[in-house]
Formats: C-alpha cells, sequence, structure tokens
C-alpha cells in the first residue's frame, strides 16, 4: 500500500500566516452592511433603469405600430371632406387599434407608458384628420366651381346668341361671387377673379372670330381699351398681332383661290406678282391651292369640287394637284407586293384625266414616269376595250412586269398602222394637207404606233390596239391653226394659236424679222418634241418651208454702224405668258386683277386702323 505523503507545518496559526491588505477600511461606528450599502444601491438602480428602459422600446415598438395603422387610417379619410364625419370615423377606427393592443400587453409599465404616449399623440392624429378635411373640402370647391365654370364657359363659345351670352356672363359671375364667399377670399380677389373672367370671355369671342376668318369683327372688340379696361395690354397686343397676322394669310389665300378660279395662276407666277403679304407668287402657291381644292368640303363634309372640276380648273392655271400626282404615283407601280387598291385608285384617277382630255399635263405638269403612264394606259385598255375585269388586268400587268421579254414581239405591222393613221378624224379640219401634211401623217404613225404596241401587251388584238390608238389621238391631239397635229394642252387658253399669230405679226411688222428670208404666213411655231405627249412646254419659231429656226432682232440699232443684238425665237412656256399672251385681252384676268386690288386695299385699311390705335 502506498505511502501517503505527510508535511510539518513551520509556522503557527495566529502570529505566522500571512495576509493581503484589502483596503476595506470599516469606521467603527458602522457595520459591514451599512459600509456596502453605496455598491448595493448602484447595483438596484442600474436593474430599475434598465427594466424602465425595456419598457419603453417595447412600448415604443408597438406606437410605432399603431402609428403606422394611424397613417393609413388618415390616408384612406384624406378625401372625405365632412370634418365631423371623418373624426368620427378616425376615433372609431384609433379606439379599436388603440384597446386591442392595450389589451393584448401584460406588463402593466408598458401599458402605462404606451396609453401615455397615445394620448399624447392624439392630438395630432386628429388634427391631422381635420385639415386633410379642411384640404380636401377646398378642393371639392374649387373642382365644383371649375366645372361649373368650364362648362359654362363652353356653352359661351358654342352659342352666338347675344342675349344667351349674357346670360351665361351672369352665372358665370354670380358663380365667382359664390365662390369667394365660400372660400373667404375677400374683395380684392374677388374683383381680380371677375376682371380675369370678363378677359377669358373677350379673349374667347375674339379668338372665336378669328377661326371664322371675322377679322372685323375680332378687331372691333378690343379696339378700344377704355370699353376693355379688364383686358390686360400684353394679351392685348398678342391679339392684334394674331389678328393682323390671320387678316394677311386669309386674304393672301383668299387671293390665291381668286387667282385659281379665274385660270390665271401661270400669268401671275410669269409675271411675278405679289401677293398681299408681299410675297411673291410661286409655282408651289398654285399647288397648295389645288391641293386645297381638291379637298375642300361641304357643311355635310362632302367634297365640294369633284376630282374632274379641280384637273380642270388645276390645268388651266398649269399647275399640278400633289395628292393627285402621289396617288399616280404610287398606283402606277405593280410588283407582287404592291397594293391593288392603290392602282385601282391611280386607274381611276388616270381615266379622269383622260376624260378631260388632260394626258398631256401628267407629263408636262405632274412629271408622271412614262413607265406609270403606259402602265395605266395598258390597264385601260384592257378593262374599257377588251372588257376585262380589274382583277384580270392587273394581273396580266404583273405577267408582264415579271416578264417583259415574253411581250417583245407583239408588233403592230407597219401597213395596218399607216391605213388605220389615214382615218383619222379631226371634225372640221384636214388633217394631211399643204406642207405640212408629211410631218403630220409622220408624227401620227410614230404616235399610233407606240400606243397600239403598248396596248397589245394587254392581250390585245392588233385589230383592236390599232383602233384603240385611234381614239386615243383623236382625243388627246388637235389640228391648231398652223395646221399641226399637236398635243391637247390645258394649260393653254382658247386664244392660244391667235395669240401667237398676233405676236408673228407683231414681230414681223416691227422689222424684227427678216422680210427677205422669210414670209410672215411661213412662220409656224414648232412645239418641243412635237407629236407626242411631253414633259416640255413651249415651241421654237421656224420657217415651215426650210425648217429654219427664224432669228428676232431684240434691240433695234439707232445707227447705220450700231451693232443689233439676236435671238433664237425659242419659247419657253413662262415666255409665252410673259411675253405672248398679254398681247390678247384676257377679261378673267382682268377681272383677278380687280379683286386683287380689293383685298390689297382693304389689307390697307386694316393695317392702317391697328397702327393708329391707342
Amino acid at each position: 500500500m502506498p505511502k501517503i505523503p505527510t508535511f510539518t507545518a513551520r509556522g503557527r496559526p495566529t502570529a505566522e500566516v500571512g495576509a493581503v491588505k484589502s483596503n476595506i477600511q470599516i469606521p467603527l461606528t458602522q457595520t459591514i452592511g451599512t459600509a456596502l450599502a453605496p455598491v448595493t444601491k448602484a447595483v438596484t438602480d442600474y436593474a430599475i433603469k434598465q427594466k424602465e428602459v425595456s419598457q419603453k422600446l417595447e412600448a415604443n415598438k408597438v406606437f410605432f405600430e399603431i402609428k403606422d395603422q394611424v397613417s393609413l387610417i388618415q390616408d384612406e379619410l384624406k378625401n372625405d371632406f365632412d370634418e365631423s364625419n371623418s373624426v368620427n370615423t378616425f376615433n372609431q377606427q384609433f379606439k379599436s387599434i388603440s384597446e386591442t393592443r392595450l389589451n393584448s400587453i401584460t406588463n402593466r409599465g408598458v401599458k402605462s407608458l404606451l396609453q401615455n404616449k397615445l394620448d399624447l399623440e392624439y392630438p395630432e392624429f386628429v388634427s391631422t384628420i381635420k385639415t386633410n378635411s379642411r384640404n380636401a373640402l377646398e378642393r371639392q370647391i374649387n373642382f365644383d366651381h371649375d366645372t361649373q365654370q368650364n362648362v359654362l364657359m363652353g356653352d359661351y363659345i358654342l352659342t352666338d346668341d347675344k342675349s344667351k351670352k349674357k346670360s351665361i356672363t351672369n352665372k358665370l359671375i354670380e358663380n365667382e361671387i359664390s365662390y369667394n364667399t365660400n372660400t373667404d377670399s375677400g374683395q380684392t380677389e374677388l374683383n381680380k377673379s371677375i376682371n380675369k373672367l370678363k378677359s377669358d370671355l373677350l379673349i374667347s369671342d375674339v379668338e372665336k372670330n378669328i377661326t371664322n376668318n371675322n377679322f372685323g369683327a375680332a378687331l372691333e372688340l378690343i379696339k378700344n381699351p377704355s370699353k376693355t379696361p379688364f383686358l390686360d395690354f400684353e394679351e392685348r397686343d398678342k391679339l392684334l398681332a394674331k389678328i393682323q397676322t390671320g387678316f394677311t394669310e386669309q386674304g393672301s389665300l383668299q387671293n390665291l383661290d381668286n387667282l385659281f378660279l379665274s385660270g390665271q395662276g401661270s400669268t401671275a407666277v410669269g409675271a411675278g406678282i405679289k401677293n398681299i403679304d408681299g410675297k411673291e407668287i410661286t409655282q408651289k402657291d398654285l399647288e397648295k391651292t389645288a391641293n386645297r381644292f381638291a379637298l375642300t368640303t361641304n357643311v355635310d363634309g362632302s367634297l365640294k369640287y369633284n376630282t374632274a372640276q379641280v384637273i380642270e380648273q388645276a390645268n388651266i392655271n398649269n399647275t399640278k394637284v400633289p395628292l393627285y400626282l402621289e396617288t399616280l404615283d404610287a398606283g402606277g407601280n405593280i410588283t407582287d407586293t404592291s397594293s391593288k387598291d392603290a392602282t385601282l385608285r391611280g386607274l381611276q384617277l388616270y381615266q379622269t384625266f383622260k376624260n378631260q382630255n388632260a394626258l398631256q399635263s401628267l407629263t408636262s405638269v405632274y412629271q408622271l414616269g412614262k413607265d406609270d403612264l403606259a402602265t395605266y394606259q395598258r390597264l385601260d385598255f384592257a378593262m374599257n376595250t377588251m372588257k376585262q375585269t380589274f382583277e384580270q388586268a392587273f394581273n396580266n400587268e404583273l405577267q408582264f412586269k415579271n416578264n417583259p421579254d415574253k411581250f417583245k414581239l407583239l408588233k403592230a405591222d407597219g401597213k395596218a398602222v399607216t391605213a388605220k393613221v389615214n382615218e383619222l378624224d379631226f371634225p372640221g379640219v384636214t388633217v394631211f394637207e399643204l406642207g405640212l401634211e408629211f410631218e403630220n401623217e409622220a408624227y401620227a404613225n410614230i404616235i399610233m404606233k407606240n400606243v397600239a404596241n403598248n396596248v397589245m401587251i394587254a392581250t390585245g388584238s392588233e385589230k383592236t390596239a390599232l383602233e384603240f390608238a385611234k381614239n386615243y389621238i383623236e382625243e388627246n391631239y388637235r389640228i391648231d391653226d398652223f395646221k399641226q397635229l399637236v398635243p391637247i394642252n390645258k394649260s393653254y387658253p382658247e386664244y392660244h394659236d391667235q395669240a401667237i399669230k398676233l405676236y408673228i405679226k407683231d414681230l414681223y411688222e416691227s422689222g424684227r424679222i427678216n422680210k427677205e428670208q422669210h414670209k410672215e404666213e411661213d412662220i409656224i411655231p414648232v412645239y418641243f418634241t412635237v407629236g407626242s405627249l411631253t414633259s416640255n412646254q413651249g415651241f421654237v419659231l421656224r420657217d415651215k418651208n426650210t425648217g429654219v429656226p427664224i432669228t428676232i432682232d431684240v434691240v433695234d440699232p439707232q445707227g447705220d454702224f450700231d451693232e443689233g443684238s439676236y435671238d433664237k425665237a425659242r419659247m419657253t412656256f413662262k415666255d409665252i405668258v410673259e411675253k405672248i399672251y398679254p398681247l390678247m385681252k384676257d377679261q378673267r384676268y382682268e377681272d383677278f386683277v380687280i379683286k386683287y386690288n380689293r383685298l390689297k386695299e382693304s389689307k390697307r385699311q386694316f393695317d392702317e386702323t391697328i397702327n393708329v390705335m391707342p
């Protein structure tokens, strides 16, 4: 058995045991308990504070949850303008939420803290409810006021009855007074509101007259500031500028309309006439006018002018209708993916031009491509001569477009063409006579062959194609006063040939043409690309016997050794309008000038009235 070691003590318990100084000194008058009391109190106070903080945190947590619910209730009630109802509803819901949360808390300290916080914040909650309600009431008052006034303003603008306008004005003013009372805005605000109302009514009357082109009536309403003291001077100046601009623009449009209806558009453009707005009348102005006529409607919405009327009037003015060009251009391009409807609309428009004997204008004025013209000619032939449906004609045309080589051999026989040319009949005129018979026959042969070859592509026989070509020439060409076969040009006035004869006579008699080389009766106008529909409008004066262009002396020499200047007698359409037509008295132009001068005088008086206004 192992031996348990033993130790021998070397000191005495009472005298030799080591000690550590605690530094705790207890006065003789205190016990250990009383000496440790401060430490015990600190520990106790900390525990109490920790408990209070914990309770506060718990109370705050619940409070903020309740506050979130309060915010939702406030948001729900924000548009309730009945304050009493809004507060009652809030109180009911707030009480329910508060009691539910308070009853769920077992800690009395937390419950007490929460109750105190809710009591403290409740007045603020209710104040927000009341503020929202008052704001909602204000919004409702403003909404009702604005709605009533807007409805009445609409009624005012729509009526032309003066007594009804006065009645509506009185109601509008009464509403302003009532609104001012409800909002307790004061007399100053009421005066401002009524003046604003009167200003708005006056402006609406002025604007309505401007819209209806009643510029004189619009000016009359505001020209005297003493009668409209409520109208701001800056607003008045704006209206005056708008009236003046509108009057000028409308007068300019009216002048262009008069010009278009009189058929003197090309004359005005050629002469550089200025519109009443001071701007020179251009070809673009005529085109816009033509478009406007094409789209003008009656009160019932129907077109005021039919397509044929617009085409005829546009041609007289030597201008195009851009809307019609777009239609023709869109329909003439036939492909596998193109629109049949677009082609049908283009064809119908082409046929209207044809019926108006206005096909020449499609090249000379509209600049429509030759391929498009050929397409429409084939479609027209297929439907009117071959009696095909549009669907059949379109499909045949599509086959040709996709495989043109297949149709190359379709040509009219030369002898058959000549025979058909000899059948041409222009009432009252012998086609092939005098020195021009060979030229006319050659031109007629070219036209006959080209038209016949083109329409034979549309499954036509030679016979039907030549008959169609014959009718085409008779409908779209004429024999002029110089015995030439020329295209019918609707841009030329009825006196076109006679004006040229008078011009030639004037040149001849004034000595500007060499009388030794030429006889007056031998001088003729040879049109550019004669015998075909061309984009060029004009001619060259030639001697019909020699074909030589005439040389015109354009400056009269003053002495024996003065050098004269000369010019070839090449006349563009602009030259024709400026130099030749004025030799003929045109009543239509004189009528236009009278209307034009009236408009200019009216604008002068209108501007003068505005300029002298205070």
